[in-house]
This record gives structure tokens, C-alpha cells and sequence, in this order.
């Protein structure tokens, strides 16, 4: 019988983070979270899960699309594989488990040991993809994050000449990197060798992936298949996610046909604000039926 670390990282949704928690809290597992630190986090609020291990690090800001997101989730892998479990499932915290514990347990105990599970894109897609997130330094993505129309709409410019710029100098970050640039999507279940390896690979991963955009979708499928262990990889996340419908769709309970016919493990995404019930629906499939109120007397307020 393995031991799984389940890496969850969040910025929003408080009460879904705490179903989450709760289906994934069984002896079995031990649970890492990074929240965003620009988030107003109500750790007195969340769920503790009270069989499963679970440790809060360190909080760090996040913005999307920034290397920053690489940071948290290498932060995750390397909190959790400093105790050596048999696999690390990264899960946002607007994910919920489709199968109960003992189905997930019982899927990866059926797997060969040294297989771990990475999307990957069409091949088509690398080179471009490549040249345009990592060709040239996106020095103020941080910064810029998702919403260009924000207050941050004059960086927004500011980066798009910068670019501009760099690429009439003929700046080009690809032809410096020593492996091949492929892309996938960021969430993984990968065994405890393949963990170790990319660990050993963060000065390379800093390096390379520092200064570009949605490199979260990049660095570990280049990692992988730079390495000795690419050929133990089923390049499949296991996860229910519909592109189809949205960037990606959300959850409705009208979907929960869909996703109890699903023959993945966990499905993304979902949100108490768009429809509660399906949250409730799918929790209770997999053995969490009620939410849980926490104990604010015996908790810590770190937020």
C-alpha cells in the first residue's frame, strides 16, 4: 500500500479548499498547500484534515503566467519529497477528487512503480509555443499578470515594446537551451524517482524558464523528456478538464453524468460561487458527504 502527497495550490475559494481537504484527507496520504500570499487567506475557516498529514509553506505572491508559479509548485514537490512518498499529485484548489480514496489508491497500486503520469500537447504546437513564451525575456509578466487592462495596462505596453525590441536585436533564449522545448498541462502525478529528478534540475529550470510566460506548461513535459526516466511516462494527466467550453469550464451539477462516467481521477474546475451543489454532489461520491465546520479555538491564524 503507497503513501501519496497530494501539492495543492490556491489563491481563491476558501470553501472549496476545505471539500477538497476533506475528500483527499485519509491516513494514506499526507497533504502539502501553498496559498497565494496576496490572497486574505481565513486559515480559521479551511478544514484541517485530521487523518492525513497536512503542512501549510511558506506563503509566496503568485501572478499568472509568471515564473512565480513554477516556484510554488517546485516549493510543494520539494516540501513533500523531503519525506519520500510514493507519488505527488499537483492539484489546483479548485479540483475535486472523482474516485474515493481507496479507488485512487487502488488505481496507482495496479500501476507499474515506475510509471508517473504528464500531459503533454500535440507535437505541432512545441516550436511556436516555445519561440513565443520563452524566445525573448518577458521581464514584467510578474507584474502584468493575467489582466492587461488592469493597472498594470502601461506594463502591459511597456512589455510588448520590450519584446518588440528584442526581437529585432534577434534575441532568441531557445537557441541557448540544451533540450528540447515541449508543453503540456501543469497538473501531474509523478512517482517518487521522477520527483528527486526534476528536484536536481531547479538551477536548470530557474535558468531556463525564469522570465517567460505560462512556463508552468513547459518546464516539467522539457524536464521529463530530458531525462533517463521519459520512457516511464504515460502522457496523460488524469485529470477531467473541458477546454471545449471554457478556459477551462466550470462545473455544473447538470455535468455530474459526465463526470461520474469520467475514468479519470480528478476533474477541474469548479466553484462554490457558480453552482455549490455539484461540489456537494461529486464530495459525497467519493465519501465526503457533509462539509465540515472547522474548530477556530484550535487553530493557529497565520493569515
Amino acid at each position: 500500500m503507497g503513501k501519496h502527497a497530494y501539492l495543492v495550490i490556491a489563491h481563491q475559494d476558501w470553501s472549496l479548499l476545505s471539500r477538497l481537504l476533506q475528500c483527499i484527507d485519509d491516513p494514506r496520504n499526507a497533504v502539502f498547500v501553498h496559498v497565494d500570499r496576496k490572497a486574505a487567506f481565513p486559515y480559521q475557516e479551511i478544514y484541517r484534515p485530521e487523518k492525513a498529514e497536512c503542512t501549510y509553506i511558506p506563503r509566496r505572491r503568485v501572478s499568472w503566467g509568471g515564473y512565480s508559479v513554477v516556484a510554488a509548485e517546485l516549493a510543494l514537490l520539494e516540501a513533500a519529497a523531503a519525506h519520500g512518498y510514493d507519488y505527488y499529485h499537483l492539484l489546483s484548489g479548485q479540483d475535486l477528487p472523482l474516485r474515493s480514496q481507496d479507488g485512487i489508491h487502488a488505481f496507482f497500486d495496479g500501476q507499474d512503480p515506475g510509471n508517473s503520469f504528464v500531459g503533454f500537447s500535440p507535437e505541432d504546437d512545441y516550436d511556436r509555443t516555445a519561440a513565443e513564451r520563452l524566445g525573448q525575456f518577458h521581464f514584467l509578466q510578474e507584474i502584468i499578470g493575467r489582466d492587461a487592462d488592469s493597472g498594470a495596462g502601461f506594463l502591459f505596453l511597456a512589455e510588448r515594446l520590450s519584446l518588440k525590441i528584442q526581437r529585432k536585436l534577434k534575441v532568441d533564449r531557445v537557441a541557448g537551451i540544451p533540450f528540447r522545448i515541449y508543453k503540456g498541462s501543469n497538473w501531474f502525478s509523478i512517482n517518487h524517482e521522477l520527483a528527486q529528478y526534476v528536484l536536481s534540475r531547479k538551477k536548470d529550470i530557474r535558468k531556463y524558464f525564469r522570465y517567460s510566460t505560462c512556463s508552468d506548461e513547459l518546464f516539467l513535459q522539457s524536464i521529463v523528456q530530458d531525462s533517463p526516466f521519459k520512457d516511464k511516462v504515460v502522457p496523460d494527466t488524469l485529470r477531467e478538464i473541458d477546454w471545449k467550453r471554457g478556459r477551462p469550464y466550470t462545473y455544473r451539477k447538470e455535468d455530474f453524468p459526465l463526470l461520474t462516467e469520467s475514468d479519470r481521477l480528478f476533474a477541474r474546475k469548479f466553484s462554490t460561487d457558480i453552482d455549490p451543489e455539484i461540489i456537494d454532489m461529486i464530495c459525497a461520491r467519493v465519501g465526503a458527504p457533509d462539509p465540515v465546520q472547522s474548530d477556530p479555538e484550535n487553530r493557529e491564524d497565520r493569515s
